[in-house]
């Protein structure tokens, strides 16, 4: 997972009541009776002195991505001295808020450091086996299509309801509308109007996630154009409306699984494929997501279009 700000959670949503993860004092305790044989007894690394080449690496990702990531090594990490493996856990335990943001930035920072030799292979396992991300509680709120609706009716602002509809057809993460609206190109756009779909093709790396392309209907593509927005804007402007942007993706994946589309497919189109798999399977993916996306997409639109005139009458909804 990527480190982000928290959303809202909806009154509805069922969520798990396990409190954040604390490492023990038992578990801390427990490398001090180890610390003889413990192989990163030593880390001779200091954060500020390797900062910018550290910046640098992490360019290959977002911009966004990597602003978080530098806030939390920076706020948390500074110049301070990291002597041990226990020095880390010791550091992370007395973070009350934003404990696992941090973490995952201290992982992505121990992937930089394996990568450039600085620590080796053995060290940074067991690093990452320590300094595990906590678990966070499990969001299983799905918003009905009545709920989607409603938010879609309070937005005013033309912009932002291009956003919405982009986020809601194509059940893209924020960061990656984001990205994609302020660098959006007219020429890049695949229109396939014979089947009543388009899609924008997408080289956004997010640590081991990475999306294609952003499915659309071919209707709604035509509207496109260049935005500078934000994630943090987007965000904002959807919790303005009453519905966080992570429940328009979780509405788009389920509004598919119902009407029929393999979760492999649903798994496609909204980026959840593997960093790396084989050209033909990726094309045969690429060719099964425009033939379901087609399928459905239609309906999307009805949904909108409806919502648009005024009317709730047959909103088709078998949540």
């Amino acid at each position: 997972m990527n480190p982000r700000r928290p959303t809202p959670r909806d009154p509805q949503s069922s969520i798990s009541s396990k409190p954040d993860f604390i490492y023990s004092l038992r578990e801390i305790q427990r490398l001090d009776g180890l610390e003889s044989n413990f192989r990163v007894k030593n880390l001779g690394i200091r954060y500020s002195e390797i900062r910018e080449e550290f910046k640098e690496w992490l360019s290959r990702y977002s911009e966004e991505y990597s602003k978080e990531i530098l806030r939390y090594l920076d706020r948390y990490l500074g110049d301070f001295p990291l002597k041990s493996a226990k020095d880390l856990l010791k550091l992370v335990n007395s973070v009350k808020s934003g404990r696992r943001h941090l973490c995952y930035s201290i992982r992505v920072l121990v992937n930089f450091l394996e990568e450039f030799g600085l620590i080796g292979k053995s060290d940074a396992n067991l690093i990452r086996s320590l300094v595990k991300i906590p678990k966070s509680g499990v969001d299983n709120y799905v918003p009905r299509n009545e709920e989607v609706l409603e938010a879609y009716s309070k937005i005013e602002k033309e912009e932002t309801r291009l956003v919405f509809e982009l986020l809601m057809f194509s059940g893209m993460r924020i960061v990656e509308a984001s990205e994609l609206l302020s660098k959006f190109e007219k020429s890049k756009l695949i229109a396939l109007e014979e089947i009543g779909i388009s899609r924008y093709p997408i080289s956004l790396l997010r640590g081991t996630k990475r999306i294609y392309y952003a499915y659309m209907p071919f209707e709604f593509s035509l509207k496109l154009r260049r935005i500078r927005m934000s994630p943090k804007a987007i965000t904002k402007r959807l919790i303005r409306v009453g519905l966080a942007g992570k429940y328009l993706r979780k509405w788009n994946y389920n509004f598919l699984i119902e009407r029929g589309v393999p979760e492999s497919v649903a798994d496609f189109i909204q980026g959840r494929a593997p960093v790396s798999v084989g050209s033909m399977h990726y094309l045969a993916k690429v060719r099964q997501a425009d033939i379901w996306y087609s399928k459905v997409s239609g309906e999307m639109v009805s949904l909108i279009n409806r919502k648009r005139d005024g009317s709730n009458n047959e909103i088709s909804d078998t949540q």
